[in-house]
This record gives C-alpha cells, sequence and structure tokens, in this order.
C-alpha cells in the first residue's frame, strides 16, 4: 500500500490492499474520489500535477494511469513486469 500528496498538499492518495486508490481531502477530512482498475495491492501512487494525472503501480504488474478530473483510467500499461510494479 501506498501514499502521496496532490501538489499543494490539499489531496492525499492513498493505494489499497483492493486495488482500488482513494483520495481523500485533507481539509474537509472527505474522501474526494475512489479510481477503481487494479486487481491486487497497490504499490505506487504518484501524482503529476503539470500533467494533471495519476499513476499507479500494482501487484497485478500493470502502471495505470488516471484522469483525476474525470475520475477515469486513461492508459493501463502492461506486459514485459514480471511481478508486482
Amino acid at each position: 500500500m501506498s501514499l502521496a500528496w496532490s501538489d499543494g498538499q490539499r489531496l492525499a492518495f492513498g493505494g489499497c490492499s483492493n486495488g482500488d486508490i482513494e483520495a481523500w481531502d485533507i481539509s474537509r477530512q472527505e474522501r474526494a474520489m475512489s479510481l477503481s482498475g487494479h486487481r491486487d495491492i497497490v504499490l505506487d501512487v504518484l501524482h503529476v500535477p503539470y500533467l494533471d494525472t495519476i499513476v499507479s503501480g500494482s501487484l497485478d504488474r500493470t502502471v495505470r494511469v488516471w484522469d483525476p478530473f474525470t475520475e477515469q483510467m486513461t492508459a493501463n500499461l502492461q506486459g514485459g513486469h514480471t511481478k508486482g510494479v
């Protein structure tokens, strides 16, 4: 499982053992979004503010790219990994 901060530290992104990524609004102390798609534990989450993108890696051997505004996956990078990413 993992944790990442947004630019300005307004949101905290947590990679979960169920394969989801939860984003929490720190000032409001409430969930801001949930991203689903991984089939195993999310090992790493990265917020790339200048691309308005979230990138995640999982034990399912995929790297996924997310649009935080639409809460949709924009890319599923798989193949070539023999272990979790």
